[in-house]
This record gives C-alpha cells, structure tokens and sequence, in this order.
C-alpha cells in the first residue's frame, strides 16, 4: 500500500535531535502529485497523477513517472495536446522536482503544470534555491515559441502554500523561448545563481512549484526543475556548537 508521508528529519538537523535543538517530524505529500492542465479554443483537457501511482524509496525518497505518452481530450473527444512524459521526485531534506514533455495539438496551447505540495517539521531560518530549464522545438516548419503566460515566468516556486497561492521564492525564466523551422531552442535559469542559497524568512513548512506557459500550435516543449530549501546559517551555527557539547559529554 502506498504511503502519503515519510519520516522527516533534514540533513542538517539529523543530529541535532538528542540535543533538544529539533525533533522528528512527518513529510507529507498531496495525494495529486502532478497535474497537467491543457486549454485552447477548443476547450480544456486535464491530467492527475496520483501519489498511490509512485514509489517511496529508503532514504526519504519518493518518485513518480510517466513515460508512456497520453492523449489530452476535450470533452468532445478532441484532441488538446499530448503528455508525452514527466517526473516528479520529492526527498524529505527537502527537495521537489518537476520535469516534462508536452506538445500542442492543433492550435496554440496553454499548459499549466503543477508539482505536488511538500510539506515538512518548520525550517527557521531556512535558505533555497531553484533551478529551471526548457527547451522548445519546431515540428511543422514554421517557428515555435514558448512563452510565459499570467505569471511572470514559465516556471514558479512558492513556499507556505499551494502555488499559485503561498509566498514567492522565485519566479524563472521570464522572456519567450523561440525555435526557427525544424529546430529547438533551450533556455535555463537558476535563483539565487552559482549553486548558492538565499536566505527565506521563517518559519518555512511546506513548497511546491508551477510551470505555466502558452505553446504554439503542433510544437513541442520539455522542462526541467529543481528546488531545494534547507536549514539557514545560523540553525547549523547551533547544530556546530551541540555537536561539540555532546562530544564533551562524551568524553567525560
């Protein structure tokens, strides 16, 4: 039987919990781990993966995939788009991670692509850091275009609610994507930049992200996420100071 949480205890935080400083806690996971919302003029078609679909893994780990492409229909039995893969990947440290592979029918297409809502014991302070990557290509010879629609940006990640409600940490990737005849055209970015973190204010205790972008017509486009939050500075300051006390008391 399929779990919806995990034993949550961060990296950072593991060996702080015979010291007082924090306790175990449960990661939980929404039961819809992936939705794919699909609308154009012809209407609109939606996707749900569900948690009891993926797997846990030792190690705080849980993954849901789909590789198998699958046909958006409108409530004609039209055609919208095609799912044609995706991923979700959530580690209790914590970490969410989203990627995809989508391409429009007919006509231009909105997609909105959800992740899961992570929730977690409260980091305070707590720093992150997100990364997103997309690629669009050209199918039928005459140019694609990826382009951010009603958000700031193709890919969104919040915190303390469910996106697209919560509080911002980053929104990436803000100008269109375009691909000439026939070809692909790729574009990444990452917040706050070269691997480092940016400090969240506090207490932090759930995470989610959102891709939500407009797709022009029989084209195609993927993408690739990651966002992290861990413990702030000064909570491993303590974890460093407790580690020494509690060799001290060993010691004697």
């Amino acid at each position: 039987m399929a779990r919806n949480r995990f034993t949550f205890v961060t990296a950072a935080l593991a060996g702080a919990v015979g010291l007082g400083l924090a306790s175990p806690a449960l990661a939980d996971i929404s039961d819809i781990v992936l939705r794919i919302e699909a609308t154009n003029e012809m209407g609109t078609a939606v996707y749900e993966g569900h948690l009891s679909d993926g797997t846990f893994y030792d190690g705080g780990e849980y993954i849901w995939e789909s590789r198998t492409p699958i046909m958006m229909l409108n409530q004609q039995g039209q055609v919208i788009a095609t799912f044609n893969n995706a991923r979700v990947r959530c580690v209790e440290d914590p970490v969410v991670q989203l990627n995809f592979s989508v391409a429009a029918g007919s006509l231009a297409t909105t997609f909105t692509i959800t992740s899961p809502l992570l929730s977690f014991a409260a980091l305070d302070p707590a720093t992150g850091r997100a990364t997103a990557g997309v690629t669009v290509t050209d199918t039928n010879g005459d140019g694609a275009t990826l382009a951010p629609d009603t958000q700031p940006g193709l890919y969104t990640s919040r915190y303390n609610g469910a996106v697209p409600g919560g509080t911002l940490f980053a929104d990436l990737l803000g100008a269109p994507v375009t691909a000439a005849a026939f070809d692909s055209e790729s574009a990444s970015e990452s917040f706050p930049g070269g691997g480092a973190f940016t400090p969240i204010a506090g207490p932090v205790t759930d995470m989610s992200a959102r891709y939500r972008f407009s797709l022009t017509a029989n084209d195609e486009a993927s993408g690739t996420s990651s966002y992290e939050i861990i413990p702030g500075p000064s909570a491993i300051a303590l974890l460093g100071i407790g580690g020494l006390l509690a060799g001290r008391r060993r010691r004697h």
